[in-house]
């Protein structure tokens, strides 16, 4: 159900997102069909390399400390370029890209809670303290959550 093909994702990116971001949307996916097959190599637009196994959850983390840590070492080293960051900020990309209902990141403080006054974001905890970050990780789904989270890591950074 979560799972899509490489090819069809981009596809729907380049289709249905953003028609004034439809170019950056389609340079991304060319370029990431055309290095799906390649090494893995974790290196940022500063050449920061990161050890593979920083990038995999600890047997202690729970999937929400898992997700803050990992975007926030993804944020720190580089990782996430300004055409990122705004792809974080969709909803259907984030449906996509990691199964969950609302954006990834945020900035507004006013869209923290949804229609029905509930929590949709970390309230103490923001990326650069500029991104409040999505909070809807559920334990029961990790293994779902934790193999989308490697594509799209595998997808963005060329492994």
């Amino acid at each position: 159900m979560y799972f899509l093909n490489l090819n069809v994702f981009c596809d729907y990116l380049v289709e249905k997102i953003a028609d004034n971001n439809a170019n950056c949307y389609e340079k991304i996916c060319n370029d990431s069909v055309d290095n799906k097959n390649s090494t893995m190599q974790y290196q940022s637009k500063n050449n920061a390399i990161l050890p593979f196994e920083l990038l995999f959850k600890k047997e202690e983390e729970s999937i929400q400390k898992y997700v803050k840590r990992l975007f926030t070492l993804l944020y720190d080293n580089n990782y996430l370029d300004d055409k990122t960051l705004i792809m974080l900020q969709d909803k259907i990309y984030c449906r996509l890209a990691f199964g969950i209902d609302y954006p990834l990141l945020i900035t507004d403080a006013r869209e923290i809670k949804d229609k029905k006054g509930h929590n949709r974001y970390w309230t103490k905890f923001k990326l650069n303290d500029t991104y409040y970050v999505c909070s809807e990780w559920w334990k029961d789904k990790f293994h779902i959550y934790e193999q989308l989270l490697h594509d799209w890591i595998n997808m963005k950074f060329g492994g």
